[in-house]
């Protein structure tokens, strides 16, 4: 069940993030894991991010995706998500309505959004390149901030090659590393972080 609260719902959908971009590169590259083994590798992940920074979902607006049948909307601002809808454009309303419970509304940004967004095929590069990540006072090109993210997307790697060795999972370097970029590309798109340690440390 979902933990209650904002906290909770921004832990869910983080959680949901990562063993969303596990499956995604599982499918890709045919490594063959179960449902139960992207479980397996996606908590300890989840942990090493939790014990790196804190974190606050940052995408404005609604969010609409299909779900067995459905569409579903979500609030950008308080993460609750909608009844089942009949078609996406019954998000727009849903939204407008929801809306009204934020004294601070932002205005209506649409209801084109996709939930989360497939990193497959978005060009690689060296790590401190790749992740445009901005927070509270921090600036893209800062050193320091850009070995944090280094230092976070190297611990998510080791989590997921230890959860590789201890479950016997046969992946292999180039895939594991392949999980790590995405997992981290996705996080830094749709969280901003504060890191709770100098540089990040994890």
């Amino acid at each position: 069940m979902e933990p209650e609260g904002l906290a909770g719902r921004q832990r869910h959908l983080l959680l949901e993030l990562i063993g969303y971009e596990i499956r995604m590169q599982n499918a890709i590259a045919a490594s063959g894991l179960s449902s139960t083994q992207v479980v397996e590798l996606a908590v300890p992940v989840l942990a090493i991010v939790e014990r790196a920074a804190e974190y606050r979902w940052r995408r404005p607006g609604v969010h609409v995706w299909e779900e067995d049948g459905a569409t579903i909307a979500r609030c950008g601002t308080c993460l609750l998500e909608s009844p089942p809808l009949a078609s996406r454009q019954a998000a727009g309303p849903w939204f407008g309505e929801h809306r009204t419970l934020h004294a601070d509304a932002a205005p209506v940004l649409g209801a084109q959004g996709a939930d989360p967004v497939p990193s497959a095929d978005r060009p690689r590069s060296a790590p401190s390149d790749r992740i445009r990540h901005v927070h509270e006072g921090v600036q893209a090109d800062d050193t320091g901030e850009r070995r944090a993210l280094d230092r976070l997307e190297a611990s998510v790697r080791t989590a997921i090659d230890e959860g590789n060795t201890g479950h016997g999972l046969g992946l292999t370097a180039s895939e594991i590393e392949t999980m790590a970029w995405a997992i981290m590309v996705e996080i830094d798109h749709a969280f901003a972080l504060r890191w709770r340690h100098a540089e990040g440390r994890a």
